[in-house]
């Protein structure tokens, strides 16, 4: 049971759930790649590196969640150090989307949340982020 089910409330249900985009895994991949590429010469240097970034992306991937419920945004990021935030779907002033060329080519971006009071939280590598916003926003009207 992951942590969004384990905190929904009575009558509160999962409306969207985000992902993590497979963006994360570019370096990590292209270490890997160029090492087995040029393997006698700096292969072996490159391929443990890439392992080594390819594990804090797996878990980072595998252990993060984007959810919209019928009463709130829920966002959890982390496995052993967890960092979440959670807002009220009333107290969502704006949601923001930053995506340079490529993310829009790829469907990526930056989401970040703002909430009255001026708290504001920000994630990066979303995918599909301008359908996370809209259905933030279309939960937001109801």
């Amino acid at each position: 049971m992951g942590y969004v089910q384990s905190s929904l409330g009575p009558n509160e249900r999962m409306v969207y759930q985000a992902r993590r985009h497979w963006l994360i895994f570019f370096w990590p991949a292209v270490f890997i790649l160029v090492g087995f590429l040029a393997w006698p010469y700096i292969g072996p240097w490159l391929v443990p590196l890439g392992i080594i970034y390819g594990i804090p992306a797996y878990i980072e991937y595998t252990t993060s969640e984007f959810v919209l419920t019928n009463r709130r945004v829920i966002l959890k990021t982390g496995w052993l150090r967890r960092r979440t935030y959670e807002m009220h779907l009333k107290k969502v002033e704006s949601v923001r989307v930053k995506q340079s060329i490529t993310d829009r080519i790829i469907d990526a971006g930056t989401v970040t949340i703002r909430g009255s009071g001026g708290s504001w939280q920000y994630y990066k590598y979303i995918s599909a982020p301008i359908e996370f916003r809209k259905r933030i926003q279309a939960q937001a009207e109801e």
